[in-house]
């Protein structure tokens, strides 16, 4: 059984825990960003559909979202007090992926879940107890569902273009969340070299975005998702 291992409040810096269940094997799991083709699109509409990870900023308009996720460490400092509140009102798991050697100098997030910070390889861990990033918190968003053994995967907000369907929130944190728009297109790349992976563990993932620069997964619309995601809750999965 994957054990938990966090801080409580007051207990100093944080240390390094592990993927805890419930696991996600028996439900699609539904990845929200904050990419611009979710502006308009009613979020709520996801619900019960699925296990549901917000990553980031996300995190907002997904109050029955299952678990956040984020590795920016500005965001995990500035978005400190809403982490604690989600973490320790029960509902909500709260993964953060955190550098090993930095660790100590994190202002503890009571009730997260740390786990270590990779960025080694292109390709997803399979490490209970760590993720790897590839420089962004999408790639690992993905990364956390397969080590909650998900099997069906839909991205919403993943478009990996400039802007953000709800830019206020970024521009909350002024320059250091726009500087990062001149990565997309690069990071956008990183996906490709986990096709294969993916294949070999029999995953299959689908990109709500059609015109996302993330070109490694199937893209479809949101309606095509949402109706393949109802089709999974009529065949009883």
């Amino acid at each position: 059984m994957l054990k938990l291992n966090r801080l409580q409040e007051g207990e100093g810096y944080p240390i390094f825990g592990r993927v805890q269940e419930p696991l996600w094997d028996k439900r699609p799991v539904i990845i929200v960003g904050t990419g611009p083709s979710l502006k308009g699109f009613d979020l709520s509409s996801l619900t019960g559909l699925g296990w549901i990870l917000a990553c980031k900023e996300s995190m907002f308009d997904l109050p029955h979202a299952d678990a956040i996720f984020g590795l920016d460490l500005p965001w995990m400092r500035v978005r400190h007090d809403y982490l604690a509140q989600r973490a320790l009102d029960g509902e909500c798991e709260v993964y953060l992926a955190a550098p090993e050697q930095t660790l100590h100098l994190f202002n503890n997030v009571p009730g997260a879940i740390y786990l270590k910070r990779l960025t080694t390889q292109h390709k997803f861990t399979m490490d209970p107890e760590a993720i790897e990033c590839a420089g962004h918190s999408g790639f690992g968003a993905i990364n956390l569902a397969l080590l909650k053994r998900a099997r069906e995967l839909f991205l919403f907000g993943f478009d990996y273009t400039s802007g953000h369907y709800n830019q206020p929130k970024y521009d909350e944190r002024e320059a250091w969340g726009a500087a990062s728009m001149n990565y997309f297109p690069r990071w956008a790349k990183t996906f490709d070299t986990t096709v294969d992976q993916l294949r070999r563990l029999d995953v299959k993932i689908w990109n709500a975005s059609p015109d996302s620069n993330i070109i490694a997964y199937e893209r479809i619309s949101h309606d095509a998702a949402l109706d393949r995601l109802r089709s999974f809750g009529r065949r009883g999965c």
